[in-house]
């Protein structure tokens, strides 16, 4: 009795974990993309399309919409279908697509066959907005983004890549300095303790 007692405490317990995690993974993305700046940049996007392509305005203004939409008001599930990340993730683009027009291209490389398998909920999105921030420079003013996602034996392998700036920093260091990132890890360590790897 005593040992079920202490599992079902440290399940909870967890649970609390990955619940709070989650939700200031959200904040921290609403803090990091939904500044005024960001809102003013793709507003002011809207505003110069409406007068050169109405239905592209229209389609951003959806994309924002939706985009808001998944992550203020979707479920407040740890996991959810790869499918379902994609769909979120999209919106996004679509907005960054506007912003930064020719200069930045995102091709995918995904085994349609992963689309039911669960992942961590906004996992994708702030790896997509590190390789912008960091991906772009002086030298890498035209950025091209490759998000991949595989099977390989029982794990599911995401990476993201970018042909921009070399980083300096160590692994460590990212974490240390990335609140993005190093929440990314937390999660992950919460969810799959020892059983991931991330880098």
């Amino acid at each position: 009795t005593y040992y079920y007692v202490k599992q079902v405490k440290e399940t909870e317990k967890q649970r609390v974990m990955l619940e709070t995690q989650l939700v200031n993974t959200r904040m921290k993305m609403l803090s990091s993309q939904l500044q005024p700046h960001f809102l003013f940049n793709t507003l002011n996007s809207i505003a110069v399309l409406a007068d050169l392509d109405k239905e592209k305005a229209k389609d951003t203004i959806a994309d924002l919409s939706d985009f808001l939409r998944e992550i203020l008001y979707s479920s407040d599930d740890n996991e959810i279908t790869l499918e379902k990340e994609l769909r979120t993730l999209e919106y996004y683009l679509n907005i960054l697509n506007v912003r930064f027009s020719d200069h930045l291209t995102i091709t995918k490389d995904i085994e349609e066959n992963l689309l039911n398998k669960k992942v961590p909920a906004l996992l994708l999105q702030p790896l997509i907005e590190n390789s912008i921030k960091h991906g772009y420079s002086y030298d890498h003013t035209d950025l091209r983004i490759n998000i991949q996602i595989k099977s390989s034996d029982k794990y599911l392998v995401i990476r993201v890549s970018n042909n921009g700036k070399a980083i300096a920093s160590t692994h460590e260091e990212l974490l240390d300095n990335g609140m993005g990132l190093a929440n990314i890890n937390d999660r992950l360590h919460n969810l799959y303790q020892k059983d991931y790897y991330f880098e």
